[in-house]
């Protein structure tokens, strides 16, 4: 199956069971105040995105399991909605930690709130509080989501909310070390490549894995897979880092240059201040953290960047890992129609524009 034809098909699905889901959880409070709250958690979650996570999970388990077998469509599409509830509840989190007050060309989550209560003394204070809750509250209803599954087989959902629960935690790992080498910025290859297997690799895997397990996938399979994903999940990532600072504001829905005012250890951060003459690297490092960055500075930046050739060793690993993860695709048993929407996916990767 292509991916458009996945995205067509199953998205609109995802999108109708996310709303179906919170708004089940609205209509259970009577509290106006809270209202305002999740309602505001239905509108962000809603703003859009490529709905990747959830889509890969109901294509791993339709790979392995017979249509019907385990789970109707409308069950498989409710329980792949855990990983984008929990996809929003680390976006939200990392908004707040990154400083960012834009998300998919809207206000961050936290900045809603902010925004909404400018006239309070502590409106700022009011919206962290809240995008705190607010990604928590989402990483606990994608569990009860997964909770609430059934399956004949009960061990394959303990399973999955391992999967489910071992997810997060990596993430919670990989931000921590994603904000000690924004403050140190004296990451290696090494340790970024630890972050991104943390922060970016585990989620993917996770939702991959969920829908194996559940279809009854074997070890061999499942092994197979999860190397795949997390080795498409670093293309994806290294692909973001790019987007980051060379693509354009309007299609990725933040400020360019946003990675280098945050001091992000990202592979174009890493590989420059290991490569560039001490010049140009200490000029590098005054810009690494500055809020007060302009466009002027970002285009300094891309200018040294392409001398260097760090742009192209970027580019390089990205299509490594895209290519090593098919390796590990081909060694996994699913039908075609999977195998080809996974193929087209360590692709889809490198060349998408947001």
């Amino acid at each position: 199956m292509k991916i458009n034809e996945a995205i067509a098909r199953y998205k609109p699905l995802i999108e109708r069971k996310l709303e179906e889901i919170l708004n089940r959880e609205i209509a259970s409070i009577g509290h106006v105040e809270l209202r305002e709250f999740y309602l505001a958690l239905k509108e962000f979650i809603l703003r859009g995105g490529k709905r990747l996570r959830p889509l890969s999970l109901i294509i791993a388990y339709r790979g392995v399991s017979a249509s019907e077998e385990n789970y109707s469509l409308d069950n498989i599409v409710e329980i792949s909605t855990c990983v984008e509830f929990l996809h929003n509840s680390t976006l939200i989190h990392d908004d707040i930690i990154d400083r960012d007050r834009i998300r998919r060309g809207k206000p961050s989550f936290h900045v809603v709130f902010e925004n909404k209560y400018s006239g309070v003394t502590e409106a700022q204070h009011l919206g962290l509080s809240y995008g705190i809750l607010g990604g928590d509250e989402l990483f606990n209803i994608g569990f009860k989501v997964l909770c609430q599954a059934k399956h004949k087989l009960r061990f394959s959902l303990q399973r999955a909310l391992i999967e489910y629960t071992k997810a997060y935690s990596d993430i919670v790992k990989g931000e921590i070390l994603d904000i000690f080498y924004s403050v140190v910025r004296n990451a290696s290859l090494d340790d970024y490549f630890r972050i991104i297997e943390y922060k970016t690799a585990a989620l993917f895997e996770a939702s991959i894995a969920i829908g194996l397990i559940l279809g009854g996938a074997s070890s061999e399979t499942l092994l197979n897979m999860k190397n795949y994903a997390s080795l498409v999940a670093k293309a994806f990532q290294i692909k973001d880092d790019l987007l980051g600072l060379y693509g354009s504001e309007e299609k990725i829905g933040k400020p360019v240059g946003s990675d280098i005012r945050e001091g992000k250890a990202t592979i174009l951060s890493v590989l420059a201040l290991s490569k560039l003459e001490k010049e140009d690297k200490d000029r590098f490092l005054s810009l690494l953290g500055r809020k007060d960055l302009t466009l002027d500075d970002v285009e300094w930046v891309r200018s040294v960047l392409d001398f260097y050739g760090i742009r192209d060793e970027a580019e390089k690993y990205m299509v490594e890992f895209s290519s090593r993860a098919l390796t590990y695709l081909r060694r996994a048993e699913l039908k075609q129609d999977s195998l080809e929407f996974f193929e087209e996916l360590a692709n889809y990767v490198m060349k998408r524009e947001y």
